[in-house]
């Protein structure tokens, strides 16, 4: 593909020079390179889901309403206390909802 395109691809981290070696090189770097993502990446999901099944806050920021607070050596959500009348304003605007097994509007 590289070749085809006319495009000279150096890659310092993998030994590879378009110019110096063939396509097929390039398609078996690209195929390990691809697989090693992969494995990094389901390792990286695996790890945040554990973190949260042990109680972590795996989030970057906490929601408005909540501040991130170190327990027990868990990081978890605590209600902000300066914004909880706002956030119970807010909620106050909404009205209940009804759980029913009508549909929301007429047929």
């Amino acid at each position: 593909m590289v070749n085809a395109l006319n495009i000279r691809l150096i890659s310092i981290d993998d030994h590879y020079d378009s110019d110096r070696d063939d396509e097929m090189l390039f398609s078996i770097i690209s195929s390990v390179n691809q697989s090693v993502s992969e494995q990094i990446s389901r390792s990286s999901r695996r790890g945040k889901r554990e973190s949260a099944l042990k109680g972590n806050f795996t989030g970057s920021r906490p929601p408005y309403g909540y501040v991130r607070e170190i327990r027990n050596g868990l990081k978890v959500l605590v209600p902000d206390e300066r914004q909880k009348e706002v956030v119970r304003t807010i909620f106050g605007f909404i009205p209940p909802i009804r759980w029913a097994r009508k549909p929301l509007s007429p047929t």
